[in-house]
């Protein structure tokens, strides 16, 4: 008796063998996975943190960028500022003697023309462009009573300082049928009006007979000549002589002193700027010649000559 075999379908012969597996298959198998897997990651995860991480950057650089700008921004303010001027100065009044103030308006007139003088330009009112000497020079011309002004600008800071220096009154000059005022450099200051009777008096008479033409605010005398007699009588004030009045003879460079309690005057040459105290001092040591030999002159002694003195 003969057994047929029953034909196996692929699909039972497929069960029943056992797959071989080479290293070859195994490593696609494998690397199919790794590979997707792979991907996968690349895909999903990578492209979805790279994007943040390049605008999270450019955030921070930003923001970090801030505190710099921030300084940059608050320096240039405060040096903006800190070259700002205001238009109210602070006024200083200077005082060296005195009398020095005897003639001196109100401090708000030399305010107000402060403030008008600052406020009257842009350029003032800033440190790099403000025109200090142009407001010293326009101050000084409005105000002859006053014989220097300075502008001074503050380091820190926005308010100005201006200082006035009044002028000195050193004589009272009786010219042209007026009285002025004369400071220590010649100029006429004002009108002898002005100021108060005791403080006239207090003042060394000048009468002038040359034919000067004075100006309040122009120059009267020079500079030289005011001292020259301010030298003469500082000397004789030292000897205890007095001078009741000074004469200013036409054409000429003398000045006659009269001496208090004397009918003489004495005749001096201002010409001669340097030999003021040699001529105070000849002046001296003839009158005591003269008392000491009970001589007394009636009109002048004559000095003018170095070395040489005469009497009349």
């Amino acid at each position: 008796m003969k057994f047929l075999s029953k034909r196996r379908t692929p699909e039972e012969d497929f069960g029943r063998r056992r797959p071989i597996r080479t290293e070859q298959s195994q490593g696609r198998v494998f690397s199919y996975y790794a590979n997707r897997s792979a991907n996968e990651t690349n895909l999903g995860r990578g492209n979805l943190e790279e994007v943040p991480k390049r605008h999270s950057s450019k955030y921070v650089r930003f923001m970090g960028g801030l505190p710099k700008l921030g300084i940059v921004v608050l320096v240039f303010v405060v040096v903006v500022s800190q070259l700002v001027l205001t238009t109210h100065p602070k006024l200083v009044i200077l005082s060296s003697t005195s009398n020095s103030d005897l003639f001196l308006q109100s401090t708000s007139v030399y305010q107000n023309a402060a403030d008008k003088l600052f406020s009257q330009s842009l350029g003032n009112q800033n440190k790099l462009t403000v025109d200090a000497g142009g407001i010293s020079d326009k101050l000084k011309s409005m105000f002859p009573e006053l014989s220097d002004v300075s502008v001074a600008l503050p380091v820190v800071g926005s308010q100005p300082t201006v200082y006035l220096q009044p002028a000195e009154p050193t004589f009272i000059l009786s010219a042209n049928g007026n009285s002025y005022v004369i400071d220590n450099t010649g100029r006429a200051l004002a009108y002898a009006q002005s100021m108060p009777a005791q403080n006239r008096a207090s003042l060394p008479q000048v009468v002038d007979q040359s034919g000067l033409q004075p100006q309040v605010g122009k120059q009267v005398l020079s500079s030289t000549s005011i001292t020259f007699m301010q030298t003469v009588l500082s000397q004789l004030k030292a000897q205890h002589v007095s001078v009741s009045k000074i004469v200013l003879p036409s054409g000429s460079f003398e000045v006659d002193m009269y001496i208090a309690g004397k009918p003489y005057f004495v005749k001096f040459n201002m010409h001669d700027t340097g030999g003021a105290l040699q001529q105070a001092g000849a002046y001296i040591a003839v009158a005591q010649d003269l008392a000491g030999k009970n001589i007394a002159p009636s009109q002048y002694i004559d000095v003018r000559i170095d070395g040489r003195a005469y009497y009349k």
